[in-house]
């Protein structure tokens, strides 16, 4: 197995601001290019893939703050990204998600986790959560320069329109799983499988259930977890437990946030789908008059589901986990590097 760490920091301490004026404009979203495809012939191609997928996000919310990602090319792999992380009180965390509810009462999704966060991991508020840069601006719990690096191998990928070749992996579905895990999503939503594991714990581990009113925080692949914003009663997306990638990440295979990549696959579209509430449910509000179905808020009844093992993904090709490298306190920042790794199956 190989693997490339890589870590971005930065000296600016987290201090809690809650904010509750209504946004004057949509989430931006600003992409940099750099890495070797930037010189071949289909550079421009490339790019202009990754800014339809950057943009069918951004437009969706109306959080007034600027998100800067940078994109990289790997060689090994197809997926994964870098980013700072930070700590705050589990009361300054959930706070600044009731402000945002309060402030934004068309954003159902979040008001239904908030109702339910006493069914929730760490009802108590003894752990500290840790947050991406992104969402830490997003939720108004300060100005910490949002943002990150995506790295990709353009090899795998298909960036042309069309059906997506059976032995090629969507750049769309690449570029906005790893863009959500940069807006505190996906992989970087969970502690589970990283150092803070029992210390910290993650925003969408808020949101992991065993079963009604039982939350779950085990990387146990015996074990029972999903998505759900009403205390377990619905279950919106089963988590990966396989064992293999990112415990934020969702088990269905066919799902841009998915935990290993679908090869042929032409993803749904990020309005309506599990993604964007799972992002709707950290804080990400939608644009005023967006009309958009929230995909799976009636659920389905967890007993009616089995976690199945998946079909393998293809060696080497898998979505990238992560590992969280080091923390320096509750209110300070926490660094974090994203092993881009050649997964061993």
């Amino acid at each position: 197995m190989t693997h490339r760490s890589i870590g971005i920091s930065s000296s600016a301490l987290l201090v809690a601001l809650f904010a509750s004026a209504t946004p004057a404009h949509a989430l931006t979203i600003i992409d940099t290019f750099s890495g070797s495809w930037t010189s071949s012939a289909n550079a421009a191609q490339i790019e202009a893939s990754i800014e339809a997928a950057s943009n069918a996000i951004a437009s969706l919310y109306s959080n007034p703050f600027t998100v800067t990602i940078n994109y990289q090319c790997m060689n090994s792999g197809l997926g994964g990204s870098s980013q700072n992380l930070y700590a705050t009180s589990y009361a300054n965390y959930t706070q600044a998600l009731k402000n945002d509810a309060a402030a934004h009462p068309g954003n159902t999704t979040l008001a239904g986790a908030v109702a339910n966060l006493s069914k929730g991991n760490d009802a108590g508020g003894r752990t500290p959560i840790a947050l991406t840069s992104s969402l830490v601006d997003a939720i108004g719990l300060g100005n910490v320069s949002a943002g990150g690096t995506v790295y990709f191998n353009s090899s795998l990928m298909y960036f042309g329109s069309g059906a997506v070749p059976s032995n090629l992996y969507s750049s769309t579905a690449v570029i906005q799983h790893e863009i959500d895990e940069i807006l505190g999503g996906g992989g970087a939503g969970s502690t589970l499988g990283s150092s803070l594991q029992g210390s910290y714990y993650g925003p969408l581990d808020l949101y992991r259930y065993t079963a009604t009113g039982a939350p779950s925080y085990t990387s146990s692949s015996a074990s029972l977890a999903y998505f759900s914003v009403n205390g377990g009663k619905n279950l919106l997306a089963l988590f990966n437990q396989t064992g293999r990638g990112d415990y934020g990440d969702f088990y269905d295979t066919s799902w841009i946030q998915n935990y290993a990549g679908t090869p042929g696959h032409t993803p749904e579209a990020f309005a309506g789908s599990i993604e964007s509430t799972m992002l709707q449910s950290l804080g990400y509000d939608l644009v005023s008059g967006t009309t958009t179905p929230t995909a799976g808020l009636s659920g389905v009844s967890h007993g009616a589901q089995s976690f199945d093992p998946a079909p393998a993904p293809t060696p080497g090709v898998g979505l990238a986990g992560f590992g969280f490298l080091a923390f320096a306190g509750a209110m300070a920042r926490l660094l974090e590097s994203r092993r881009l790794r050649r997964e061993a199956r």
